[in-house]
């Protein structure tokens, strides 16, 4: 089984040729909303490029509102299980403001946590819902919720065979603490991320051996944008290449379909090199495509591209 826990937001989404500078007003080109949310969008995209579906789950909060209603239903569309997604009345669901520059097609966003700042799992909690855990399973985390150092610490103490795959995004000081982050399986980040955790910069190789040097345990994943990104198992690194595209129309859920590709490809028995390229391959569909978790591809779509 893959545990997707995190955040569903509902996306408010509005393109202009460029972010406004300090005090200054610009007119836009579009407003869009769109379902999101790390935790959602990593959910749907573990679930659409698995081989076979009906393994995967979204522990998470909504509110009591048709935005939460929507977002439970595209997670049962992508066949992920929503028993564990709690709707919390009086509360509203959380969303996100997101600016995507045209010109360019990255993106800035700011969240509002709703009632995913709600998600706070305890003890018992996570007892009863890995009670039935197995070796081979993974959990996938993220930073849009609050209870993530338990989590973390919970399973390193009590399901040291279920494998944690965590992006630390977005960045939280309190949350690059090395002895945390040793307590995972996977850590991917991209180089802004490797940065802050290092305290370094410069070169990906250097990056990343610096990287290495601090957390020894889990294997590393520095995504690097168009450039693809570079890994380590062990001693052993390697890199794959970006896929180059014609058009970046929205980079929003790029970073969490690469993720939820590399875990999909993992949990089905690929090896990491293969994992890593087929999830290179899937996030450069998704930045071609307004939206997050509606730009996500099925599984066959990248399969026979590969």
């Amino acid at each position: 089984m893959i545990t997707v826990i995190g955040s569903l937001n509902y996306d408010l989404v509005t393109f202009s040729r460029r972010c406004p500078r300090a005090g200054e007003t610009l007119q836009g080109e579009q407003l869009e909303e769109h379902l999101g949310g790390k935790g959602l969008n990593e959910a749907i995209a573990t679930a659409r490029l698995s081989v076979t579906k009906g393994h995967v789950r979204m522990w998470g909060n909504v509110g009591d509102d048709e935005h939460g209603k929507k977002m439970v239903a595209a997670l049962k569309e992508a066949r992920v299980d929503t028993g564990l997604v709690s709707v919390l009345p009086g509360v509203s669901s959380g969303s996100a403001t997101i600016i995507v520059e045209t010109e360019s097609g990255e993106n800035r966003i700011i969240i509002i946590p709703g009632a995913n700042g709600e998600l706070k799992p305890n003890d018992e909690q996570l007892a009863a819902n890995f009670k039935d855990s197995q070796p081979g399973d993974f959990v996938v985390l993220q930073n849009e919720f609050p209870g993530v150092r338990k989590v973390i610490e919970w399973l390193h103490a009590n399901k040291p065979d279920v494998s944690v795959v965590y992006n630390p995004s977005p960045v939280r000081d309190d949350l690059l603490d090395p002895e945390l982050l040793n307590k995972v399986a996977y850590l991917v980040v991209n180089e802004g991320e490797a940065e802050q955790i290092t305290g370094r910069s410069g070169g990906e190789k250097d990056l990343l051996a610096a990287l290495h040097q601090l957390l020894p345990r889990p294997t590393l994943i520095i995504t690097l944008g168009a450039r693809g990104c570079i890994f380590q198992s062990g001693e052993t690194v390697e890199s794959v290449a970006g896929v180059k595209v014609r058009n970046v129309v929205d980079t929003t859920g790029a970073g969490d379909t690469f993720l939820g590709a590399v875990v999909s490809q993992l949990y089905f028995g690929a090896d990491l090199a293969r994992a890593v390229e087929f999830a290179t391959a899937a996030a450069s569909v998704v930045i071609q495509r307004k939206g997050a978790a509606e730009s996500i591809p099925e599984y066959s779509r990248i399969a026979l591209r590969n």
